[in-house]
């Protein structure tokens, strides 16, 4: 049982531990009934498992979270995703141009903006190549494909405090930078504050 909740949480949260209580809770909301045909749906294609008994133990631990409140799962549900890195991130698909060394260059990648930083992550296997703190962007270039379309493609150049570059060609160029810009907003404000 222990098998399918780690995979059924790395599967969902694209993070690689897993915390028991937030799958019971990501199952329960689900409202998935035991026993359900579902259960073979939610299977990961990538997981070494037998259908059977990825659906047996998962039905397993549906039965168990039956005994749950609502209001209880839903509150350790959202006190549990607060701690997942990439929670409330907006995701961009795009290409890396150029980068440091040990990141495939010209692979399809999503770029997730959150609350901790830019995350630079493989489109099919979700494995995060980098994380960019965004204290440590010392500038941010942007030259767009088409100036008049707001969900163009752009080349954005992201330059850490040490000198590394990261070469991003995303989809909704204009979107990124907008989101970008108001996580550096609320830092630089934070930063003023504590001051």
């Amino acid at each position: 049982m222990t098998h399918v909740r780690k995979e059924f949480c790395e599967y969902y949260s694209n993070f690689n531990s897993s915390d028991d209580e937030s799958v019971e809770v990501i199952l329960f909301l689900k409202n998935i009934s035991p026993f359900s045909t579902i259960a073979t749906s939610l299977k990961p294609k990538n997981l070494q498992i037998s259908t059977e008994k990825w659906s047996s133990e998962l039905n397993g631990l549906l039965k168990s979270t039956q005994t749950k409140d609502s209001e209880d799962s839903q509150k350790i549900f959202l006190s549990s995703i607060r701690n997942w890195p990439l929670f409330g991130s907006s995701c961009f698909l795009g290409l890396i141009e150029n980068g440091p060394s040990g990141i495939p260059t010209n692979c399809e990648i999503l770029v997730a903006l959150s609350h901790t930083g830019i995350h630079i992550l493989d489109s099919s296997t979700h494995e995060c190549y980098l994380v960019f703190a965004y204290e440590n962007i010392a500038s941010t270039r942007v030259t767009y494909k088409d100036n008049n379309d707001y969900n163009c493609i752009g080349s954005v150049r992201l330059t850490a405090s040490n000198g590394q570059q990261l070469i991003l060609s995303l989809m909704q160029a204009r979107m990124f930078v907008f989101i970008l810009s108001r996580y550096q907003y609320i830092l630089s404000a934070n930063l003023l504050a504590s001051a």
